[in-house]
């Protein structure tokens, strides 16, 4: 994580500031044991964040929604998805609501997760540590993978998906794309690069498919990975990005990561797989193409600079990737 972004994100928490009674009062709901402490951490954008320790000597996380398309009873869905499927994914003991100075303020209380980000713990690594921890990454994200679901991207409370199919998802993803031409071109694209990312994207479409979708976790990146002091992976974290689709999507994210993961070495881990062999490299980058465009028109509408830049320059190595596919 940059520094920028850090800052970004110790500017944006300061204004979350839910009263240390009403957190440790969720803990206590949650969990039926008595908070004595707690610390704030600034993560992701979407969450208020405390990890809360207990008079037993346990720790807890509580999670206040304060953004975001993804409630944290969804959330929790996908997270008991995922152990159910075997992942390390927290245990989730409550989730719930808060009445607050006439807000009323969905939480999640969730076990901490042992070890530390494998962002923080890259720095100390061997070779073979860091290895081993990417190839554990890889097996639990097969885990994930291996839950089934009925459509692609976000799930109903009712259970309905948005879209029943390939071709759907991918139509309202060429429409919002290119609905977002004018900040593409304002980052410094041409007229012809932005036609070409169009076409690519009708290709994609047109060319793959994906009959099951399964779960993703949507933000596979180092700080959501958790990692003891040997490298073994303890816990993923942080599932408000999920969605249903092709697993290449994870792997799109991780390439996003700027080497953080290895990629060769994740696959390594991950089990085999069909998909892995069906013009693996042309899918992956197809994929990440989707993704760079969204994020860098993102990023420009609110004019966080520091993505900004981190997603052009992503959006230029998509395409010179493809371009070298002969795509």
């Amino acid at each position: 994580m940059s520094a920028d972004y850090r800052e970004y994100l110790e500017r944006r928490h300061g204004r979350f500031r839910t009263p240390r009674g009403v957190v440790f009062g969720m803990v206590a709901r949650a969990t039926g044991r008595r908070p004595v402490s707690r610390r704030k951490l600034a993560l992701g954008n979407d969450n208020e964040v405390y990890v809360v320790g207990v008079e037993s000597g346990e720790d807890y996380v509580v999670r206040i929604h304060r953004s975001g398309e993804v409630d944290l009873a969804t959330e929790a869905w996908v997270i008991e998805r995922c152990r159910e499927a075997g992942a390390p994914a927290p245990r989730v003991h409550l989730v719930g609501h808060e009445e607050h100075e006439g807000a009323r303020l969905e939480f999640m209380v969730q076990s901490r997760v042992a070890g530390k980000p494998l962002s923080d713990a890259l720095r100390a690594m061997s070779e073979e540590e860091r290895g081993s921890a990417c190839r554990g990454a890889g097996e639990v994200l097969g885990r994930i993978h291996s839950v089934q679901v009925g459509g692609f991207y976000r799930r109903s409370p009712e259970g309905r998906w948005d879209f029943p199919d390939w071709r759907s998802v991918m139509e309202s993803s060429i429409q919002g794309r290119g609905s977002e031409r004018e900040w593409i071109l304002k980052a410094g694209f041409t007229e012809d690069d932005f036609a070409e990312m169009i076409r690519l994207m009708e290709r994609y479409r047109d060319e793959f498919g994906c009959p099951q979708p399964v779960l993703c976790h949507g933000d596979f990146l180092p700080e959501h990975v958790f990692v003891d002091d040997r490298g073994q992976v303890t816990g993923v974290i942080d599932f408000g990005g999920y969605e249903g689709g092709h697993p290449v999507h994870d792997f799109a994210v991780v390439t996003m990561a700027e080497s953080a993961m290895e990629l060769d070495q994740v696959l390594e881990g991950y089990p085999p797989s069909p998909f892995l062999s069906d013009r693996f490299g042309e899918r992956l980058w197809l994929h990440r193409l989707t993704l760079d465009m969204g994020y860098l028109a993102h990023h420009m509408q609110i004019e966080h600079w520091p993505e900004v830049e981190a997603n052009r320059r992503g959006l230029r190595t998509t395409l010179a990737r493809l371009r070298g596919l002969g795509l």
